[in-house]
């Protein structure tokens, strides 16, 4: 068996996108997750009072900014997933003499430690779909409180003036 000897420039390569990683993650306020689950919008906005709406549309607003501070981190480890990926995998390309393109390709995929490398990606995009998934569905529930809430707000000029011009 053939061992594949390790570009030195590989290490390298590794530890500056590790790097760029730790400096972007260091960067990033991720806010505290606000509560267990995230609440849930009763049937009926409607019949719900200002001041609940007012602690539903808090509390939704905190859960579309925890899971934005969790889909950017996800973000970062996946970008540093496929950094690592493309350094492991053009390492042993580069090493392996094959007769073509398409065969070097194919024995870099079967390497343990491009197959690691593929396993931690696919991890780190699996987690960041999840976060994405979890930040629209906040958003989308925040947008609908906050629709209501301009409703009522638009509701209560019109019955002001309406007060105002039949007294």
């Amino acid at each position: 068996m053939r061992t594949i000897r390790r570009n030195p420039a590989t290490g390298g390569a590794e530890r500056q996108a590790r790097a760029r990683r730790d400096r972007a993650l260091a960067e990033l306020h991720e806010p505290e997750r606000p509560d267990e689950h995230p609440p849930r919008l009763p049937r009926d906005l409607t019949e719900v009072d200002d001041g609940e709406l007012m602690v539903l549309f808090r509390e939704l607003t905190e859960w579309v900014n925890f899971y934005g501070g969790q889909l950017a981190k996800a973000r970062v480890d996946e970008l540093y997933a496929e950094a690592v990926l493309e350094v492991r995998r053009n390492d042993v390309i580069a090493a392996k003499a094959a007769k073509s393109v398409t065969a070097a390709k194919a024995g870099a995929e079967a390497d343990p430690e491009v197959k690691d490398a593929k396993d931690a990606y696919n991890d780190a995009k699996a987690v960041r779909l999840l976060q994405e998934s979890g930040y629209a569905n906040a958003e989308r529930l925040n947008f609908l409180v906050s629709r209501e809430l301009t409703r009522r707000v638009g509701r209560s000029d019109r019955e002001n003036r309406n007060t105002r011009w039949n007294t």
